[in-house]
Order: structure tokens, then sequence, then C-alpha cells
């Protein structure tokens, strides 16, 4: 059972170790001994019989498909979203990856939308316009226009509303609820 045990740390550590030097090996700069030290970690994988997920597995997800270095948004890789549009009016828009070593690009379809089938026979919806800021019309009453504030009136309202104010104000209703209930014996016998 030792031996076993022993065996599956030292699987466990190679494994470990094999999947560290794939990502230290970009710090280094040396994109070529990325793919190798890639290719070496899937033939110990095979060698052991360990089955790997999908995202180191596949190609062009983790791992670029061509020189086999690490994908690092930013430092190493690309990312363009792209909008194409064709005869019918499928509007397509893909992830396209360029991997700044070795300069291969992989395309990932994002979604996909199909154009809105026209019904000749509804009516146009009325075209909205929306203009900021809102003027008001004429049909409104002087009465209901808020006049401008002076800024001290504005500063004074914002004294007023700050968390501390609403608090002692809360403090001082309840003060003054307590002190105008009266407790008697009646009271409670209702």
């Amino acid at each position: 059972m030792s031996g076993r045990r022993d065996r599956e740390k030292f699987m466990d550590r190679t494994m470990a170790h094999k999947y560290n030097m794939i990502h230290h090996v970009q710090r280094l700069g040396e994109p070529q001994l990325s793919g190798l030290y890639l290719k070496n970690f899937y033939n110990t994988a095979k060698r052991y019989r360990l089955p790997l997920p999908e995202s180191i597995r596949a190609d062009n997800v983790k791992f670029c498909g061509n020189c086999g270095c690490v994908r690092i948004a930013g430092y190493n890789l690309t990312m363009k979203l792209l909008r194409e549009t064709d005869e019918n009016g499928v509007v397509t828009r893909n992830l396209r990856y360029q991997c700044g070593h070795c300069q291969s690009e992989y395309n990932i379809e994002v979604d996909k939308t199909e154009p809105k089938k026209d019904a000749s026979s509804k009516e146009p919806s009325p075209k909205v316009d929306i203009q900021w800021p809102r003027q008001s019309s004429p049909e409104v009453n002087d009465d209901k226009i808020k006049k401008n504030t002076t800024a001290k009136e504005r500063a004074k309202k914002r004294k007023q509303s700050t968390l501390s104010n609403l608090l002692a104000s809360k403090k001082e209703k309840e003060e003054s609820k307590k002190k105008n209930v009266s407790l008697s014996l009646m009271d409670f016998m209702k």
C-alpha cells in the first residue's frame, strides 16, 4: 500500500511541476520552450492515464494550438470582438484571438442573431423622439414649476439629509412618543 501512495504522490508532484513550468516559461520570454513543456505535460498525462479537463485538452482554449503558449490576455494575446452580417441579414459576433508569439488567429463564435421578420400588415411603431434636457411644454402651469433654489437652501437641505441628522430626528420622534404615552392599569385590562 505504501508503494501505491508513494507512486500517486510522485505522479501528483510531477504533473503539478510540469503544469507550473508551462506557466513559468511565459515570464522567461522564451515562447519556444512553452510548446515543448506543453507536449511533455500531455505525454506525462498520457503515460499516467490521467483524464485532463476539456479546458486544458482542447486546442486554442487555454493554450495556443500552434505554438503551445499559455494564453494571457494583454500579455501575449490580443482579442477582438468582430461583428459580421451575411447576405440573409444574420448577424454573427465572433471573438478573435491572436497569439502574440506566432501571430496565429483563432475565432470563437459568441452568438448569432437572426433578423426580425417584418410583418408588412402591422403598422410600424411610432417613432419616439427623446431630447435631453427635457424642455417644459407650454401647457404646464407656472405654479407647478419649481423655482431655482439658492445655494444656501441647497446646502441646508444637504445638511438636513445626512444619516446622522435623520437618525437624530427619528430618535427625537420616538422619545416624544414615549413621553406622551401614559401607562395605567386600565389600559392593560382593555
